[in-house]
């Protein structure tokens, strides 16, 4: 079963891109979010093609920077993913997986769970036990609102003057190496070599990732690693297999 890889939830890993230091410069921030959005479309990294809570569709409005940047100039409000919590949403992401002649792919998906699920025998999903997720994306970009008229009505800031966008990965699939929790053969002391994989779709997201940290300290924020005391594994899991040599997500 060369489709080894699983779905977290949780997350597996969450990158943070502080921009509190451009909490009053409004242009700077939608320039951000313009250049990561880039980024990412032109990788296939995260497309997004559907946002509900936002009206937006990619097939009606074209592409979502220019489509926020009227939102911004025709009500003050600036939205830096916070439209990701509300659903229905729709994202894009080209990952590679093993075909049923073990052969690697590639296509563009928008649920990793559904992908997940038709990869695997109907038998097998009783072996998932929470590691699949159907309407889950791979990578989830999720930040604050921000309403520059009325700030009362900001949300997903931290304290009101933190700003803070997540870069979510809810997937191993990005990773050379993987534990194979749905493998016949796992064993917590061992990892399953997923490099065919990661090396078609990791330096993809390796290149957005730098380029969100590059656009993030050149407003002054910081780009770190998100170390969450409740839940330190996959921080750690990122350290171990990370750098983009290894063909692993870069911290």
């Amino acid at each position: 079963m060369p489709n080894r890889w699983v779905m977290d939830n949780d997350g597996m890993v969450r990158w943070v891109a502080d921009l509190s230091p451009a909490l009053s410069r409004p242009a700077a921030l939608l320039d951000w979010f313009a250049t990561v959005l880039e980024a990412a479309e032109t990788e296939e990294i995260w497309q997004v093609r559907e946002a509900a809570s936002l009206g937006y569709a990619f097939a009606e409005h074209g592409p979502l920077a220019p489509f926020l940047a009227r939102q911004y100039a025709q009500t003050g409000v600036i939205d830096l993913g916070d439209f990701t919590y509300f659903g229905p949403n729709r994202y894009l992401t080209r990952l590679a997986y093993f075909d049923d002649q073990d052969q690697v792919v590639e296509a563009l998906v928008d649920d990793l769970g559904r992908l997940m699920l038709q990869l695997h025998p109907p038998e097998a999903e009783k072996e998932f036990l929470g590691l699949c997720y159907p309407g889950l994306p791979a990578l989830e970009i999720r930040g604050p609102l921000l309403d520059t008229r009325r700030p009362a009505r900001s949300c997903n800031t931290l304290r009101g003057t933190e700003i803070r966008v997540y870069f979510q990965l809810y997937s191993d699939i990005w990773f050379p190496w993987v534990p194979g929790m749905i493998d016949e053969a796992y064993d917590l002391n061992k990892r399953f070599d997923n490099r065919a994989l990661a090396r078609v779709h990791t330096p993809r997201l390796n290149r957005v990732l730098a380029v969100a940290r590059a656009a993030t300290e050149r407003l002054g924020g910081r780009w770190f690693l998100d170390r969450d005391p409740d839940n330190p594994g996959p921080c750690v899991y990122a350290q171990r297999c990370g750098g983009a040599g290894g063909g692993g997500p870069a911290p």
